[in-house]
């Protein structure tokens, strides 16, 4: 006998789906895609964001955070291309807003994609082309050029 931890409603795509207690009705008009399965060729794109190559290679980038996605939704929204939560999360209201694309994944897939372990949905953004440095620019003054790769190895520069 199973223990009912929420209740049944039909989510904005006509399907059932069990929400926790609590859920606030507004969610329920948003659209999302519901991504169930790691072979998903949408999920694997998410997956390639959290490198490099993928991230170079499809011209997006994963923003974690909850300060951070709600700043960019709202001063940016032509950069953002779409917001992955989980199924345990509320879809996050802002993005029918700005009429992204918002994917709903498994929670163990979910897992996979949020590198930062926030447990708070994921802003996929575009990217912006970086100039390659010009030294012999004619600009007065000094260039600070500071390489940052991984957000979670910037604890030195804090310092």
């Amino acid at each position: 006998m199973s223990k009912d931890v929420g209740q049944r409603k039909v989510d904005g795509n006509g399907r059932s789906i069990l929400l926790p207690f609590g859920l606030l009705t507004p969610w329920l008009a948003m659209k999302f895609k519901p991504i169930n399965s790691e072979n998903n060729p949408t999920f694997k794109s998410f997956l390639k964001l959290t490198r490099t190559r993928g991230i170079k290679k499809h011209g997006l980038a994963l923003l974690s955070g909850p300060k951070q996605v709600k700043e960019v939704l709202d001063e940016f929204p032509d950069r953002c291309d779409s917001i992955i939560f989980s199924d345990r999360h509320e879809p996050p209201y802002e993005s029918t807003t700005v009429g992204i694309p918002a994917y709903c994944l498994k929670t163990a897939l979910f897992r996979q994609i949020d590198i930062y372990d926030t447990d708070r949905p994921i802003l996929t953004v575009k990217t912006a082309h970086l100039p390659k440095l010009d030294d012999r620019s004619e600009s007065s003054g000094c260039t600070l050029c500071v390489p940052f790769q991984d957000p979670a190895s910037q604890a030195w520069w804090k310092r």
